[in-house]
């Protein structure tokens, strides 16, 4: 049994450590993934953290890793779609507006967030300062906001930013994994958030 198999075990047997190893490897990379389709980091998050409750209750339904990353990334997007239903019926509308994602845009995405959850473990080999800036870059807050929570000027939560970057390119080079396509979906998740300035 590999160590994956192994956390996918004690998972299935309510093992709270591993379902907290488990949130903390995908969360993030499913909320990018979620913004794909509702574009709002707040509301991603929101679909994100009702996925993992759905995990949860379903404990003892998976055999192995792959079957709950299946399961996570499939009820993300359900819900996802489900929400952006909820909401054209709300408004009146006979028809979906919501973005069109063809499968291959779904691939992507799907892409784009497992390079985003790699990241998320090279992140823990940053300098703290660094590791902190960018997870709150990450979750869609503005350099102003993460400088008032931290206590910190908006150039320094800048230079942290800039720092955390090259040295993600150096780890990249390390782990020989193509920087673009780690880096892209990390930058750039296109979600918005009514918060930022």
């Amino acid at each position: 049994m590999n160590g994956n198999d192994k956390t996918a075990k004690e998972f299935n047997s309510g093992k709270v450590d591993a379902f907290r190893k488990f949130y903390d490897g995908y969360f993030a990379a499913l909320c990018v993934f979620a913004c794909k389709y509702v574009e709002d980091t707040d509301l991603a998050a929101d679909i994100v953290q009702d996925v993992f409750v759905a995990l949860w209750e379903k404990r003892g339904d998976f055999p192995s890793e792959a079957a709950m990353r299946s399961f996570l990334y499939t009820a993300t997007r359900n819900r996802a779609l489900n929400h952006i239903k909820h909401k054209n019926i709300h408004a009146g509308k006979s028809e979906e507006i919501g973005r069109a994602i063809t499968e291959q845009a779904e691939a992507e995405a799907v892409i784009g967030a497992e390079a985003a959850r790699h990241i998320m473990t090279l992140l823990d080999r940053l300098p703290a300062e660094c590791r902190t800036v960018l997870r709150l870059t990450v979750e869609g807050k503005s350099y102003g906001e993460i400088a008032t929570q931290l206590g910190i000027t908006v150039s320094t939560v800048r230079n942290h930013r800039v720092r955390a970057v090259k040295k993600l390119r150096a780890l990249a080079v390390e782990s020989e994994i193509e920087l673009l396509v780690m880096i892209r979906p990390f930058l750039t998740s296109g979600c918005s958030n009514s918060k930022q300035t």
